[in-house]
């Protein structure tokens, strides 16, 4: 017997994060990387732009060292340093 759609879809939820939770597992620092990239993104929001670079730059060494140069964390980490760095003043921002 086929399990209903609700089942299914929770079944399915569960079976991800208990990926993701093995994932984040291997990435050790993978809390404190979201943490900090929170934390980066409210102090950037908040236009407290000099206070984001270094939660920033956490983010991206942490990730590089639990993952690698060639991973898309590393790329979505590099984009968002590239543009605090560009909406510092005399960062080519507007």
């Amino acid at each position: 017997m086929q399990p209903s759609g609700q089942v299914q879809i929770r079944n399915e939820t569960r079976e991800r994060r208990t990926r993701e939770d093995k994932s984040d597992s291997r990435r050790g620092t993978s809390f404190h990387a979201h943490f900090d990239d929170n934390l980066s993104t409210e102090f950037a929001g908040t236009g407290h732009i000099s206070e984001a670079e270094k939660p920033g730059q956490r983010v991206l060494d942490a990730r590089i060292e639990d993952l690698g140069v060639n991973q898309p964390d590393i790329i979505v980490s590099m984009s968002n340093l590239a543009m605090l760095y560009n909406s510092q003043p005399g960062g080519g921002g507007s």
